[in-house]
């Protein structure tokens, strides 16, 4: 019996590193790339700890990295390429990533708003200043909404959301347009001065890019971690359920 235990041990071992995902080499770094939305380390920091199991996952070391516009962007994937891509959808950075080599491999419709300030005694402008985040689905969505009415309209661009918020106290916008980490991550005394005006029509989507040419393995393997966190993913992105594009 014992030789037939071993025996069952080794077929055991060896199904296991079939079923393992085909990483190209695993003692390589996984570069997981995202849209700083915030300042310094705030926005890593908070990545870090959604994704804080997805090194085990894959079984590889991961390294976070975030960028706040699409130039940034097109800089960072070409040293050291980024594996993964977590980005707010628009249909520059489908060209973009699809001219780099990448592929969309998971995407969710995500809510956008609009939110006011209450200022005090500020009346809207004309035309009326609209603060977004710079290469944001927001933006993508935003400019959708007001297609036909940018006279009387005036998008004021960001780079992260502290910068929209000082701007909201220094009385230059009117209202801010974006997803639910706008306010999320924001203390209380600001994110209570903020209110919900309105949520616009479907554009927005939460959209996650590969290498195209990933192993299939790899992708199930991404693609299955990302959805069983659908929960988790809603709460803090707003986003519902993810669509696969493979």
């Amino acid at each position: 019996m014992k030789p037939l235990k071993r025996h069952t041990v080794c077929i055991s071992l060896i199904f296991m590193l079939l079923n393992a995902p085909a990483w190209a080499d695993e003692s390589e770094t996984f570069h997981f790339f995202f849209q700083g939305v915030y300042k310094d380390k705030v926005t890593l920091n908070r990545v870090q700890q959604l994704f804080h199991d997805f090194s085990s996952h894959i079984n590889l070391p991961v390294q976070f990295n975030s960028q706040a516009n699409l130039d940034q962007l097109e800089q960072a994937v070409a040293a050291p390429p980024a594996d993964l891509i977590m980005w707010g959808y628009s249909d520059n950075l489908s060209d973009l990533l699809h001219n780099e080599g990448y592929r969309q491999l998971l995407s969710s419709p995500v809510d956008i708003k609009i939110y006011q300030y209450s200022h005090s005694g500020k009346k809207a402008t004309t035309p009326l200043k609209v603060a977004v985040l710079a290469d944001s689905t927001a933006l993508y969505s935003a400019q959708h909404f007001y297609e036909g009415k940018r006279a009387s309209v005036e998008l004021m661009i960001f780079n992260d959301y502290f910068s929209i918020v000082q701007a909201c106290m220094r009385k230059e916008v009117d209202v801010v347009i974006s997803a639910k980490p706008f306010l999320a991550m924001q203390p209380d005394t600001i994110a209570q001065r903020f209110n919900v005006i309105q949520t616009l029509p479907e554009h927005a989507k939460f959209s996650i890019w590969v290498k195209s040419n990933m192993h299939s393995d790899q992708l199930n393997t991404i693609s299955d971690y990302i959805i069983k966190r659908e929960p988790i993913l809603n709460e803090a992105l707003d986003t519902q359920k993810f669509k696969k594009h493979f």
